[in-house]
């Protein structure tokens, strides 16, 4: 943003300057920019880790939703198998918790993952 200033003033002063000072301006310009693109391709090692580190623990978060949906999926057809038998009301009560994790599954394997 500061580049975009400078060379917008830069072209203003052009009119009312004398040449050699523009061209001096020009240098300068261009030699801010150039500090600026070499700073940015210096970045050391601490930026990459950061950015790595933010990548894997959101990497790890996702992972822990899908593990505890399967859990709870688990949990819900091991009580839907153990009472579908002997209690049909329950069994029902018990469908719709299994039916909304598994569609919360499902979202998140193929929207987050």
């Amino acid at each position: 943003m500061q580049h975009l200033a400078l060379l917008t003033d830069l072209s203003f002063k052009q009119s009312t300057q004398n040449p050699d000072s523009v061209q001096k301006n020009r240098l300068i310009l261009h030699s801010m920019i150039q500090l600026a693109l070499s700073n940015s391709a210096q970045r050391g090692d601490d930026y990459y880790r950061e950015q790595w580190s933010a990548y894997y623990s959101e990497r790890r978060r996702l992972l822990t939703r899908i593990f505890l949906l399967v859990v709870g999926l688990g949990v819900g057809f091991l009580l839907f198998s153990a009472v579908v038998e002997k209690h049909q009301l329950l069994a029902n009560i018990l469908a719709v918790p299994i039916v909304v994790l598994m569609l919360a599954f499902l979202a998140q394997w193929f929207i987050f993952a």
